[in-house]
C-alpha cells in the first residue's frame, strides 16, 4: 500500500511538472509571436500582459542614454514610478552592463541586490536587463514581481527566453523607427533642395503624386503599391537638379543636344538615390518613367516596364500636357484626353484607360483648381528683354562653360545684352527732400501684409547684398530662399514684382529691392494695391 502511495505521489509530481512545462511552452509561444506587433508601445503592452497571465506583475522601462533617463514604457504594477529615481545614473549603467549577458541564477539575484541602493521603489522587484547582442549597454530593464529562489526550473528557463526575446523585439522596432526617421529627414532634405533649385519642378512632382495615386485607385492597386507611388512620384525628377535652368524652361523647341542633356535626368536621379536602401523599390520608377512599351522611350528604350512605373509615367504625361506655361495655354480636358489616346500604344491599355477616366472625372477638376498657381502681376517694362537675356547669360556662364557651342551662344548674348543695357538703363538718385523713402516703403508693406520679416537688398554683379532688416533677423531658411532664387534677379532687372509661396520682392530702383517674408500666400489683388502705393512713394523719393 505504501509502495502504491509512493508511485502515486511520484506520478502526481511528474504530472504537475508536465503541466508547468506545457504552461511555460504556451508562455514562450505567445511571447515569440510578439514580433508581429506593429510598434514598441503595442509590443510592450502585449508582453507585460502575457507575463502577468503566466507568471506575475511586471513593468518595462526603456533607457535613453543621451538624456540619461529611464522612462516607463508599460506596466501592470500599481503605484510604480513613471521614471526611475536614480541616485547615480552612470553607476547604475555600469552595474547593469556588467550583468548584460545574464542567466537566471544567483547572478540575477546579485544584480538585483546591487541596484537596490540606486533605485527608489515602493517595493522589491527582480530586475532583468534587456540585453541586445552587439551592444555593451542594455536598451532597458524589466521588473518582475517574482521570487527567483522559489521559482520552478521550467519557469526560469521560460523567463530567460522571454526576456531575451522581448529585448530583441524592442531593439528591432527601435531600429525600424530610427530608419523611418532617417528616411523622412533625407526625403525632406531632397525636397528642400528641389524646392530651392526650381520651384516649378518641385510643384510638378507634388501634382504628379496626386495624379498617380488617383490613377492607382481607379486600377484598384494595393496600398503598398500606392505607398511606393507616393515616394516615386515626389522623387521621379530629382535628377533635374543637375539640368541647366534655361533648358528646363526654354520656350522654343529644344535642339537634339539640349534634349540629350535633359534625358540624362532619369539616370542622374537613379544614381543619386541608389545608395539608400529605403529607396530601392522606387529606383525602377525613377529610372524608367520615360520608357514606353513600344521601346520608343528613354534612357534605354526597354519594352518590359513595371505597371507601377507606367502609372507614374501616365501621371507625369497628364501634368506635362495640362500644365500652364508661358508658351502654351492651359489645356482643356478634351485636349488632354486626345493626347492620352495617342499614347495607347506606348502605355498598358488598362493604365491609359484609367488615366483618361481620371482626367474626365470631377476629382481631376478639383485637384487642378487646387494646384492652380496664381502668377505674380507683370509690370510692363522695356527692360524685360535685357533682364531675360542677362539671366540666360548667367546660366550659360555658370553651368555650361565647358561646351564650345554654348560658349559661342554666351558671347553673342553678352554682346547683345551690353548693347541693350546701354540703351535702356537709366540712373536713379535719392531725392534729398524725401530721405526716409525706405522707411515709407517698409511701413506700406507692414500695414498691408503683416510680414514677419522685411529686408532691403541690393543687387550688384548678380549678387544679392542685405542693406537693412526690419521686424526680426534673417533665418538660414529665409536666407536660402532669398540668395538661391534664380528668378529673383531677372524679376528685379525687368522691374517686375516677384511673388512666391514664402516671400515677395518689390523693385524700387534698377538694382534695389524690398523683400517681404509672409506666412500666407499673397494674392494678385494685394500685390496690385501694394504696387500702386509703392509707385506713389518712389515717385516722391526718387528721380525716375
Amino acid at each position: 500500500m505504501k509502495e502504491n502511495n509512493k508511485y502515486i505521489s511520484a506520478l502526481k509530481k511528474l504530472f504537475v511538472e508536465k503541466e508547468k512545462s506545457i504552461e511555460m511552452s504556451s508562455f514562450i509561444y505567445e511571447i515569440t509571436h510578439l514580433i508581429y506587433e506593429s510598434n514598441i508601445e503595442k509590443l510592450v503592452d502585449a508582453a507585460i500582459h502575457i507575463i502577468k497571465k503566466y507568471l506575475s506583475e511586471s513593468a518595462v522601462y526603456l533607457i535613453d542614454d543621451e538624456k540619461q533617463e529611464i522612462i516607463l514604457a508599460g506596466s501592470t504594477i500599481k503605484n510604480i514610478p513613471s521614471a526611475l529615481k536614480l541616485n547615480d545614473y552612470r553607476k547604475f549603467m555600469e552595474i547593469l552592463s556588467k550583468y548584460n549577458r545574464f542567466d537566471l541564477s544567483l547572478r540575477q539575484i546579485e544584480l538585483t541586490q546591487h541596484l537596490k541602493g540606486l533605485i527608489s521603489f515602493s517595493r522589491d522587484f527582480c530586475i532583468f536587463p534587456l540585453a541586445v547582442p552587439g551592444k555593451v549597454f542594455p536598451i532597458g530593464i524589466i521588473l518582475i514581481d517574482i521570487d527567483l529562489k522559489t521559482a520552478e526550473i521550467s519557469q526560469l528557463r521560460a523567463l530567460n527566453i522571454a526576456v531575451l526575446s522581448i529585448s530583441n523585439f524592442i531593439n528591432y522596432h527601435t531600429l525600424i523607427k530610427e530608419r523611418a526617421s532617417i528616411k523622412r529627414k533625407i526625403i525632406k532634405f531632397i525636397l528642400k533642395i528641389m524646392q530651392l533649385d526650381d520651384l516649378s519642378t518641385y510643384r510638378h512632382s507634388l501634382r504628379v503624386k496626386k495624379y498617380a495615386v488617383e490613377i492607382a485607385r481607379i486600377l484598384s492597386l494595393s496600398e503598398n503599391d500606392i505607398k511606393r507611388l507616393h515616394l516615386s512620384s515626389i522623387l521621379h525628377d530629382v535628377g533635374k537638379i543637375t539640368v541647366p535652368y534655361h533648358l528646363l524652361h526654354k520656350e522654343s523647341d529644344l535642339s537634339e543636344n539640349e534634349f540629350e542633356i535633359i534625358k540624362k535626368h532619369t539616370i542622374t536621379g537613379y544614381n543619386l538615390l541608389k545608395e539608400f536602401p529605403f529607396f530601392k523599390e522606387s529606383l525602377p520608377d525613377i529610372l524608367n518613367h520615360h520608357e514606353k512599351i513600344d521601346g520608343s522611350g528613354y534612357p534605354k528604350g526597354i519594352k518590359d516596364i513595371d505597371l507601377i512605373t507606367q502609372v507614374l509615367s501616365a501621371a507625369d504625361m497628364i501634368d506635362a500636357i495640362a500644365s500652364t506655361r508661358a508658351y502654351k495655354d492651359d489645356r482643356s480636358f478634351a485636349h488632354i484626353t486626345e493626347e492620352l489616346n495617342k499614347l495607347r500604344g506606348k502605355l498598358n491599355p488598362a493604365v491609359a484607360d484609367a488615366a483618361i477616366q481620371f482626367v474626365n472625372s470631377d476629382r481631376f477638376l478639383i485637384l487642378k483648381k487646387r494646384f492652380k498657381v496664381i502668377q505674380a502681376p507683370i509690370l510692363e517694362s522695356n527692360s524685360f528683354i535685357a533682364g531675360d537675356i542677362q539671366e540666360r547669360v548667367n546660366q550659360l556662364k555658370n553651368e555650361n562653360t565647358n561646351l564650345e557651342r554654348q560658349v559661342k551662344i554666351y558671347k553673342d548674348l553678352l554682346r547683345k545684352t551690353q548693347n541693350t543695357i546701354e540703351k535702356m538703363t537709366s540712373k536713379t538718385t535719392v531725392n534729398a527732400e524725401y530721405p526716409d523713402g525706405y522707411e515709407k516703403i517698409f511701413d506700406v508693406l507692414n500695414n498691408a501684409l503683416k510680414p514677419y520679416l522685411t529686408v532691403l537688398a541690393e543687387i550688384n554683379d548678380n549678387k544679392i547684398a542685405i542693406k537693412k532688416i526690419k521686424n526680426g533677423t534673417l533665418s538660414l531658411e529665409d536666407g536660402l530662399l532669398l540668395f538661391s532664387n534664380k528668378k529673383l534677379i531677372s524679376a528685379v532687372g525687368s522691374n517686375t514684382v516677384y511673388a512666391s509661396h514664402k516671400f515677395a520682392a518689390f523693385p524700387i530702383t534698377e538694382n534695389q529691392l524690398v523683400c517681404t517674408f509672409v506666412k500666407k500666400q499673397i494674392d494678385s489683388s494685394a500685390l496690385e494695391d501694394i504696387k500702386k502705393s509703392l509707385e506713389n512713394i518712389t515717385k516722391k523719393a526718387y528721380n525716375r
